[in-house]
Formats: structure tokens, sequence, C-alpha cells
């Protein structure tokens, strides 16, 4: 059952000559209970969209709606039932009040008890390692911990969706697992999760479906076994090499008709190619090597595709 329905949803920053398009008639719809990963690079247009569904930003044209209504005429129904942790956000927390106080301040919007606010937070708290600090005074706190005072107040009201702007950025890797873990067990326990970030791993820990955005446009939607399908039957060639490969060289072996992608990254002091074929090919990594100066040559072995592969395989065609 949809949850969320988005509908040739558009916004431009900007007028004219000068005008930035950030999200190009997007359709989308988010089922109930459904772990979504929003995931593109950076200027695809993902904190856009998660600001117009968040109610914080206005959309040019297109339509939100979310438990069957609009923010037009039921904008304090929608926000009451939604949680939100944008990027930056530490910024709404008060550092002279302590963890405690702040979720005391927050959860009076929500016309919660003092008690209930008590004893929501002690839950929350405890699930996110906080409960040592909450008395303690939110400036003192570290960036972690900042981040997770961040959660626990989206969490405070037991919102039915929660929408996450890379929460998970510039926290230490025990601070992440705190957070994934439970963002896995909201899910589980019946909670809509919207996730926009950078780390794939994440997005493919913790989601069932991931959206792919390039340029304010939807390049792919769906579950990550449907997303993968077309490259399931297919032979990846990752091949690491010191020099970038010469234009010529990819050319020829382009030539190839088993040959349907090749994905380049440049990582640290290598290159890294990636070369997709047709699961007819034969002799696919005799093929590479006979193009490739030994002395470039670092490594080459049949590895699975990544999601950061598909992604940049998926954006380039899309650019084609």
């Amino acid at each position: 059952m949809a949850i969320i329905e988005i509908k040739e949803l558009c916004k431009t920053y900007g007028k004219d000559e000068e005008a930035v398009i950030a999200n190009d008639k997007i359709n989308l719809t988010v089922n109930k209970g459904e772990f979504l990963a929003l995931i593109g690079l950076n200027g695809a247009g993902k904190t856009t969209l998660i600001r117009m569904l968040s109610g914080i930003l206005e959309p040019d044209k297109g339509s939100i709606y979310m438990f069957g209504k609009g923010y037009a005429h039921d904008e304090k129904y929608i926000k009451s039932n939604i949680g939100v942790v944008l990027g930056g956000g530490e910024h709404s927390l008060y550092g002279k009040l302590s963890g405690m106080e702040n979720m005391e301040f927050f959860g009076s919007f929500y016309n919660l008890s003092k008690k209930e606010i008590r004893r929501r937070s002690d839950d929350i708290f405890n699930a996110l390692g906080l409960s040592d600090k909450k008395n303690a005074k939110v400036e003192t706190y570290s960036m972690g911990m900042k981040q997770k005072m961040l959660v626990a107040k989206a969490l405070l009201h037991d919102p039915e969706i929660l929408i996450l702007d890379e929460p998970c950025n510039g926290i230490d890797v025990i601070t992440n697992l705190e957070i994934k873990k439970l963002l896995r067990e909201l899910n589980e326990n019946g909670k809509t999760i919207i996730l926009t970030t950078h780390n794939l791993n994440d997005a493919e820990d913790l989601c069932s479906t991931v959206c792919i955005l390039q340029e304010g446009k939807i390049v792919t939607k769906g579950t990550f076994e449907d997303v993968y399908k077309p490259y399931y039957s297919d032979i990846n060639i990752e091949l690491k090499v010191r020099n970038k490969l010469a234009t010529d060289i990819i050319y020829e072996l382009e030539e190839n008709e088993a040959l349907s992608d090749v994905v380049e990254k440049h990582i640290d002091d290598c290159f890294e190619y990636n070369f997709v074929f047709k699961l007819s090919a034969e002799n696919a990594i005799a093929t590479i090597i006979n193009q490739v100066n030994p002395v470039n040559l670092i490594s080459i072995a049949e590895k699975k595709l990544t999601l950061e592969h598909l992604i940049k395989s998926l954006i380039q065609k899309e650019k084609k």
C-alpha cells in the first residue's frame, strides 16, 4: 500500500539563464514499510526532494501526498506523523540544554506529557547508547553524539515515516553501526524509512529498494534485485592499471560485440576499469590483457559488479 505518492514534482532555483533545475518531473511511489535508499552524485537533487517531502520547500509544480493527504490542507497532520533528520541539522539542537531537556522541549510540540517524553526518551537514548550523556549539555557532545540526538529527536513522537538526509555523515564506525542497528530494527517493526547516503555499503546493508537520481531525474527505481537484474548474467572483469588507458585501447575493446559496458574510476595511485561482457563472451580476460602493456598492469580478475559501478554505468548511459 502506497504511503507516499509523488507526481510530476518540479523544483527550480533561480530564473532565466541562471535557472538550475533541481527536480525535473519526479514520479515516485513509496509503500508502507519500505526502506528506500535515495542515492546519486552531488547535485543530483536528493536534498531538494527530501526538503520538499519534509514540507520545508514548496514544489514549483507537481504534488506530494503522504498518508493520502497533501501539505496544502493537511500540513499539521503530515508533520505530526513524519520524523526528519537533515544534513547540518545539529544547529537545530540547543547546546546549553541537556539531551533530555532538548527532548522535553521538542516533545512539547507534539502535545506529549513530560512523563511520556521521559519514558520515550529513555528508550531511544538506551537504543542509541546515549543514556550516560542524557543529562549533559549538548554543546559537550561529539559530532557522533549530536547525530544520535538528531535521530532521537526525530523518533520522539513515534512517526510512521522517517526521512533521513545523510544521518551517518562524518561519524565514526561504532556510531554508524549503532544508528544502522536502530534503523534496521525500526524498519523490521514496520516503520517506513527514506535514506539519502553517499555510503553505498549502508544503502545495500539497510535498504529494500533503491532510487537513483541524476540531474534532477530518476534514472532507475526498484528493488536491488531488479536494479541489478540486467547485470546478473554478465561477466564483470575488474582491471587495475598504473596509468590511464589510452583512448584508442578503449575504442578497440568497445568494438568487441560481447562488451556491453565500460566503467572507469580513478583511485589514488591507480585507475580501475570494469569491463562488463555478455555471458556469451569468450576469453574475456585474455581480450583485455592483449590490449594492456604488462608494465602498466596491476591486477585483473572477474568480480561482482558493485552498486557504485552500477550507478556510474547508469549515469554514463543517461548522459550519452
